[in-house]
């Protein structure tokens, strides 16, 4: 080989790695930081690889975050033997699959259409919104686009070479991506479509090579995934109940409709995934996806995706159209089955071809400008057309960053999602002194948390939270009792913080533990030493005073069951101000539906009263529905509002109690899912009859 083409070639893969610069930098700076705190699924990654240093083989699957597989785990496992087993280390793993990706999408490309083609979909991925977000998050979803390219690659290579050493190993590569994450098996009918173009392409006599290629890739696939086949066939419910508890096809909604209502169902769920997508982002409160109304691909990706698609129509003889053109209803299904949260992570497969597809836009133009260049001996257009490619390519690239590592990472849903105060909780706890047992106190999080058992996993803990039905007998009176003689220490959390003086009253001589953001506090934690007075006791809200008008936020209820956060007092289910509409409450309770607060009916009480409704839409929330609802235990409903939807006035509900021990406050989802159902009852009072005024009467005159 002449200098002059080595030369040549470097130059031209030049262009490779420079993406793969920048896809590695914006997927491992600042890991440890953003996205700020860290989600339970990612610490299920860290605990998990834990399990594999001390117990060694855990099996190809695992039920934590409702199961998964454990590919990714073992790598983890693998780089915990060099590193510390903390944040930074899960989600370095996970970044590097990502990155991984990219290399493989641009090898995949590189096979198929050339470098120029390759580089211009590669360096799209490295920056894309959708991806990069799924590559910096200790969760295993993205691993699924790495395994799925490489296996793609390494088809390539095996039908070009006709060699039947890199069909095995490419279907090995392949049956391991089942081990990646549970939506990949959604992808593997496309390993079909290369080879079905090799066959039909082929000289007769060399389709037998084809088919034999074939049958090698199938016997390499079933190898590596025999592990996960015995296991399935050992416990089919075990790995299917993941797949069961997302499906749309097992929701109320979906068995109590005909097939036209299903049709619906099933639109709603594709409109739903694709202004996520593309138009505007769908906030996803599984793992952050679309928070800010961000669509995951940015407008320039889009659009030349969009001409992409038209292209490929056009091209569809070649075996990377076909790839393209299918991958895209194939891998979509997932959203559409998928009920709830997840419809973009199980679609995250589908990230490659859409930048694929972008890159047929440029790369057909650049071959139609080369085309025009030697036929006039002209380069100017190759050029121009080269350069305008790398421009929008560093634009979509810049865009994606500049959005990622701005509005999106600090948006207050993301902060929500990823939790960084229980984080920095999970911090302190792990310098609690051994031998200390830890009462833990919070409306939102188990002591027994992934997060918590990941970050501070040596310590004793006591679950007083609320949430998880941690209270003193009927009375729901939180239970600050400390009975041990070892060291004990009493964390508070969120609203329990407000107990803190109570507490310090009784305990003056203890200096308590506090981190503040801002002006909140995100824990206080009362350190009692060994030897110090055991009874605590119960700490209660303010109580019956006796009045005219007993505001139920005073009272401790009777019982409190939720599905998906617990109610809060006087804020709204997120903590922020409680609103209805525009006007804002000082007094109530903020519920997320379906919710039911019981609460006993105080002695001489008549009447409650309560305004109720929904506060301004949030980002992606326009489709709100509560229906409020007063009834008694025996479910005779006091009052109803009717359903309810953001941007409906406030409506006042009055119910008579007379005869009524006990009485329901229910925040019901109105039939259709409970995403979104913010629902505020502004200032709930129970009222009593006022005494009599008995006039004054004058005493006689005296003579």
């Amino acid at each position: 080989m002449s200098t002059q083409s080595v030369a040549a070639g470097r130059l031209q893969s030049l262009p490779f790695w420079i993406v793969l610069a920048a896809a590695a930098a914006v997927r491992w700076w600042n890991l440890d930081q953003i996205p700020a705190g860290f989600h339970g699924d990612e610490a299920w990654t860290g605990i998990d690889a834990r399990r594999v240093l001390q117990e060694g083989w855990i099996g190809p699957y695992v039920p934590a975050a409702l199961g998964q597989p454990t590919g990714p785990i073992y790598l983890v496992a693998g780089l915990f033997l060099f590193l510390p087993d903390d944040v930074w280390t899960v989600r370095l793993c996970i970044a590097t699959l990502g990155l991984l990706a990219v290399l493989f999408t641009y090898l995949t490309a590189r096979e198929y259409e050339g470098p120029f083609f390759a580089s211009c979909a590669s360096a799209l991925l490295a920056g894309l919104l959708w991806h990069l977000h799924a590559s910096r998050m200790g969760m295993m979803l993205v691993s699924c686009t790495t395994m799925l390219m490489a296996g793609l690659w390494l088809q390539a290579v095996a039908l070009r070479r006709r060699s039947p050493l890199y069909a095995l190993a490419a279907g090995f590569v392949a049956g391991l991506g089942i081990y990646s994450y549970n939506a990949y098996p959604t992808a593997t009918p496309l390993y079909a479509i290369p080879f079905v173009y090799a066959f039909v392409s082929s000289r007769r006599g060399d389709r037998l090579s084809v088919v034999w290629a074939a049958v090698l890739f199938v016997v390499g696939a079933v190898i590596a995934a025999l592990p996960m086949i015995s296991f399935v066939m050992a416990d089919a419910e075990g790995y299917f109940r993941h797949h069961r508890q997302v499906s749309v096809f097992v929701t109320p909604k979906w068995i109590g409709a005909d097939w036209p209502a299903r049709l619906v169902i099933l639109q709603e769920r594709l409109v739903f995934w694709l202004e996520g997508l593309f138009v505007e982002g769908r906030f996803d409160a599984g793992d952050g996806f679309g928070v800010g109304k961000i669509p995951l691909v940015d407008p320039i990706t889009t659009g030349l995706a969009s001409v992409g698609v038209l292209v490929a129509l056009l091209r569809w003889r070649r075996p990377l159209s076909a790839l393209m053109l299918v991958a895209v209803p194939l891998i979509s299904i997932g959203a559409l089955v998928t009920d709830g949260p997840g419809a973009f992570r199980r679609t995250i497969a589908l990230s490659p071809f859409i930048v694929m597809l972008a890159a047929t836009t440029l790369a057909t133009a650049f071959e139609l400008a080369a085309r025009w260049s030697a036929r006039r001996d002209w380069r100017m257009p190759r050029v121009a057309v080269a350069i305008l490619a790398t421009a929008a390519v560093t634009a979509a690239f810049w865009i994606n960053v500049q959005t990622y590592f701005g509005p999106f990472v600090h948006d207050r849903m993301m902060r929500w999602v990823y939790a960084p105060e229980l984080r920095t909780a999970s911090k302190f706890l792990a310098g609690v002194p051994s031998g200390t047992r830890v009462y833990f106190f919070s409306e939102r999080w188990s002591c027994n948390y992934e997060t918590r058992r990941f970050l501070a996993p040596n310590i004793e803990c006591v679950d007083r939270s609320r949430r998880f039905g941690q209270v003193s007998g009927r009375s729901g009176l939180l239970d600050f009792s400390v009975k041990t003689q070892q060291p004990a220490l009493i964390f508070l959390m969120g609203e329990h913080t407000r107990y803190l003086d109570q507490l310090q009253k009784r305990h003056p001589q203890v200096q308590a533990a506090i981190e503040k953001e801002g002006d909140e506090m995100v824990y206080a934690a009362l350190s009692l030493p060994e030897g110090e007075a055991r009874s605590v006791g119960l700490a209660a809200a303010p109580g019956d005073r006796g009045g005219p008008v007993v505001p139920l936020s005073d009272l401790e209820p009777f019982d409190v069951r939720f599905d998906f956060e617990a109610p809060r007092i006087d804020q709204s289910w997120n903590g922020g101000p409680l609103r209805i509409g525009n006007q804002d409450f000082a007094r109530g309770i903020g519920m997320h539906a379906p919710t039911e607060v019981t609460y006993a009916v105080p002695r001489g009480v008549t009447s409650i009263a309560a305004t109720v409704g929904l506060p301004d839409p949030f980002p992606n929330c326009e489709k709100a529905s509560v229906l409020f609802e007063i009834t008694t235990a025996n479910g005779r409903v006091l009052a109803s509002s009717g359903v309810m939807r953001p941007g409906a006035p406030p409506q006042r509900l009055t119910a008579d109690l007379k005869g009524v021990r006990r009485v329901i406050l229910v925040s019901g989802d109105a039939g259709d899912g409970r995403d979104c159902d913010h629902a505020n009852w502004g200032e709930p009072v129970f009222l009593r009859p006022s005494p009599p005024v008995t006039p004054a009467v004058a005493p006689p005159c005296a003579g």
